[in-house]
C-alpha cells in the first residue's frame, strides 16, 4: 500500500511538473510579442528629482510590460473589502492557480527571462546588473544597475573594441558616425523629457541625463579606435597632471575613506529599472465611472478614449499565500501619464517642487522602516490640478518667480498637512480607498510636524540645479567638495600652493591670457575642487586607473588617422567630468556599438575566454 502511495504522488508530481514546463514556455512565447509602454516619472516629468535630492541618489526608469488583452468585465472578479484589486478568471494564455490567472507566476517567469538577459549585459556594462526576486506585494520587477565599474576588465575591453575597430578595417567615418548616432539617440529622449515636462520658469537650469554637448562622444572615441582631438588630448593630460600631485589629499578626506570601505557600488545611486507586467482592459471597468464623470464636468483633460486605459498588474495585499498569488491591482499609469502631459506651465511648477521637497524632506522620515510612498504625491498634484485654477492663483506673480513658487509650494505643503492631520487623502480613481489607511499616526504626525518647521524660501534656495551636473555621483561629490573646502581653511598655506600648481599646470591651458586679467580668481578655485572631486571617485579600488586611462585614450594614435582642434572650450570641471564618463559610460556605448555592427555575440564569447584565461 505504501508503495503505490510512493508510485501515485511521484506521477503526481512528475504530471505537475510537466504541466508547469509547458504553462512557462507557453507564456514565454507570448512574451516575446508583449507591447512595452513607457510610464512613471520618466515621461510624466521630474524623474531626476530622486536622484539629486533623495538620500539614497536612486533614477528611476518604470515600464508597462502588456502581456495580455481581456475585453470583458465578466472576466473580473471583485475582492470583498479591498476597493481597487481583482482576480483574473482562469484564461487559456495566461498561467493560473486554480480558477484564477496567477499573477506572482507571470513575475517569475518574466524575472527568470531577465536574468538570462542580465548575464550578457553584465559581460558589456561597466556596472553589475541585478534582478531582484519578484514579491507579491510589489507589481513591479526591479531591475538594479549597479554602477560599481568593472575596472579589473576595463582595460582587456577597450583594448579588444580598439581591435575589433582595427580587424573591422571601417573608415573613421563610418565608426565616427556610429558613435554619433548612438549619443544622438541616448540624448534625444532625455532632451524631449526637459523641453516637455519643466515649466519655462525652470528650463534654462533643469538638468537632462546626459550633458548636451558632444564632448562625452569624444571622450569615448579612443576606446572605438578614435584618437583624441590635439586640444581636448591635451588638456586631458594636464589634467592628469595636476590630478596626480594633488590626489593624496583627496584620498585623505574622512568621506572617501568611508566610500572606499563600502561593499557596495562605489558611485552611491543606482538606476532602478522597473518591468510591471500587466494586463490591459480593452474596456472601461466600473471603477473608473467617478474620475469620467468628474472629468466631464471639469476642464478636459484627456484628449481620446485611447488615453483612458485602464491596465491590472499583479499585486496582493492579502495575507493568504494562495489567494495572493491570483490578486490583481487596477492601473491608472496611462491616464496618469496623459493628465501630466496635459499640465498647464504652472501645474508642471507645481508637481517639480512637490516632488523635489518630497525627496529632499518627506522621504527621508521613516518610522519602524516605514516611510510615505511617492504615489501620494502623484496624487496630491492631481487633486490639487483637479481643485484649482493654477494658473489663475499665480497669475499676479508672473514676474517674479520666487514669489510663483512661495505661493506653489506652500499650497502643496497645507493639502498635505491637512491630509496628515485628517490621516485621509482619496485615491484619485478608486472612490472609496484611502491612500492613508495603513500608515501609522506616527509616522503622519512626524510628517506634519516636519512641514511646520520648514522655512519655504529657504528650502527653495537650497534646490537649484545649477552644480547638480554631475550624474552617478553626486551625493559622495557634495560630500567630497565640502571637505576640500575645511580642509583648504584650516590649511591655507597648503591651498595657496596647490591653487598655484592648478593655475601653471591647468588654467594657462584652458583659457586665453586675456581671459585670465578678466576672470575672478575664486571661480579658478571652485573648478580646481570640483575636478579634484570628479576624478577621485574612479580610483576608489584602483588608485591607478587614471594612469592606465591615459596610456588607453590619451596615448592611442594612429599612422593614418590625426584629428584637427575641436572649437569645443570646456571648463576644466566640464573636461573632467566626461573623462570620467568615458569610463562609466564605455560599456552602454560598447553593446550599442557592437550590436549596430552585429558583434555582439563574438565579443561576449572572446571576453569570456579571455577572462577566464585570466583567472
Amino acid at each position: 500500500m505504501f508503495f503505490v502511495i510512493v508510485c501515485l504522488l511521484f506521477f503526481i508530481l512528475i504530471y505537475y511538473t510537466h504541466y508547469y514546463v509547458i504553462q512557462q514556455r507557453k507564456f514565454s512565447l507570448l512574451l516575446n510579442n508583449a507591447t512595452e509602454i513607457s510610464t512613471g516619472s520618466e515621461d510624466e516629468g521630474q524623474m531626476f528629482a530622486k536622484m539629486f535630492f533623495s538620500s539614497d541618489g536612486a533614477i528611476e526608469n518604470d515600464t508597462m510590460l502588456v502581456v495580455a488583452n481581456i475585453s470583458d468585465e465578466t472576466c473580473l472578479e471583485e475582492i470583498p473589502n479591498t476597493p481597487g484589486f481583482v482576480r483574473v478568471k482562469r484564461t487559456k494564455d495566461l498561467p493560473h492557480i486554480g480558477r484564477y490567472v496567477d499573477g506572482m507566476r507571470i513575475k517569475q517567469i518574466i524575472s527568470d527571462n531577465l536574468r538570462e538577459r542580465a548575464v550578457d549585459l553584465n559581460m558589456m556594462c561597466t556596472g553589475m546588473v541585478m534582478v531582484i526576486s519578484p514579491s507579491l506585494d510589489q507589481a513591479a520587477i526591479r531591475i538594479r544597475q549597479y554602477p560599481d565599474l568593472d575596472l579589473e576588465h576595463f582595460e582587456l575591453k577597450v583594448r579588444m573594441m580598439q581591435t575589433i575597430s582595427e580587424a573591422y578595417n571601417s573608415s573613421y567615418h563610418l565608426w565616427k558616425g556610429v558613435l554619433r548616432d548612438i549619443y544622438n539617440d541616448v540624448t534625444q529622449k532625455a532632451h524631449e523629457n526637459r523641453n516637455f515636462f519643466n515649466s519655462d520658469m525652470e528650463m534654462d537650469s533643469e538638468p537632462t541625463p546626459y550633458v548636451s554637448s558632444s564632448l562625452l562622444c569624444i571622450c569615448v572615441y579612443p576606446a572605438f579606435g578614435i584618437p583624441l582631438p590635439r586640444d581636448v588630448a591635451e588638456k586631458a593630460e594636464c589634467l592628469l597632471k595636476f590630478y596626480e600631485l594633488v590626489k593624496s589629499l583627496v584620498f585623505s578626506l574622512p568621506s572617501f575613506k568611508s566610500f572606499c570601505e563600502k561593499q557596495r557600488h562605489p558611485f552611491e545611486e543606482h538606476s532602478d529599472l522597473d518591468r510591471v507586467p500587466c494586463v490591459c482592459l480593452d474596456f472601461d471597468p466600473h471603477v473608473l465611472n467617478w474620475f469620467l464623470e468628474r472629468h466631464k464636468m471639469n476642464s478636459q483633460r484627456i484628449n481620446n478614449d485611447s488615453q483612458c486605459k485602464v491596465y491590472l498588474v499583479a499585486k496582493s495585499q492579502s495575507k493568504s499565500l494562495r489567494t495572493a498569488r491570483s490578486e490583481f491591482r487596477y492601473s491608472f499609469s496611462i491616464v496618469e501619464k496623459h493628465l501630466a502631459i496635459n499640465r498647464r506651465p504652472m501645474e508642471k511648477l507645481l508637481n517639480s517642487l512637490a516632488r523635489k521637497f518630497y525627496y529632499k524632506i518627506i522621504r527621508r522620515i521613516e518610522i519602524n522602516e516605514k516611510y510615505l510612498k511617492s504615489y501620494f504625491v502623484k496624487t496630491s498634484i492631481l487633486w490639487l490640478c483637479e481643485l484649482n485654477d493654477i494658473e489663475q492663483m499665480v497669475s499676479h506673480t508672473v514676474d517674479d518667480p520666487i514669489s510663483t513658487k512661495v505661493i506653489l509650494l506652500e499650497l502643496w505643503i497645507n493639502f498635505v498637512s491637512n491630509s496628515m492631520k485628517k490621516r485621509y487623502c482619496s485615491h484619485y480613481f478608486v472612490k472609496t480607498f484611502n491612500l492613508l489607511q495603513d500608515y501609522d499616526t506616527e509616522l503622519l504626525d512626524t510628517i506634519d510636524q516636519e512641514l511646520i518647521l520648514v522655512n519655504v524660501n529657504q528650502f527653495l534656495g537650497s534646490i537649484s540645479y545649477e552644480k547638480r551636473m554631475l550624474y552617478n555621483s553626486i551625493n559622495i561629490h557634495d560630500k567630497l567638495v565640502a571637505e576640500l573646502q575645511c580642509e583648504f581653511e584650516s590649511n591655507p598655506k597648503l591651498a595657496a600652493k596647490i591653487f598655484k600648481t592648478f593655475q601653471k599646470t591647468v588654467v594657462k591651458v584652458f583659457y586665453e591670457e586675456d581671459c585670465l586679467e578678466k576672470c575672478d580668481l575664486s571661480k579658478f578655485e571652485h573648478e580646481m575642487k570640483e575636478l579634484l572631486c570628479l576624478l577621485v571617485i574612479i580610483e576608489r579600488t584602483n588608485r591607478n586607473l587614471w594612469h592606465e586611462w591615459k596610456k588607453l585614450f590619451i596615448d592611442f594614435h594612429r599612422n593614418d588617422l590625426s584629428l584637427l582642434r575641436t572649437t569645443t572650450t570646456p571648463r576644466p570641471s566640464e573636461l573632467a567630468l566626461h573623462m570620467r564618463e568615458s569610463v562609466f559610460s564605455f560599456g552602454l556605448y560598447s553593446y550599442l556599438m557592437l550590436k549596430n555592427i552585429g558583434l555582439l555575440e563574438t565579443f561576449n564569447l572572446a571576453l569570456k575566454e579571455k577572462i577566464a584565461k585570466r583567472n
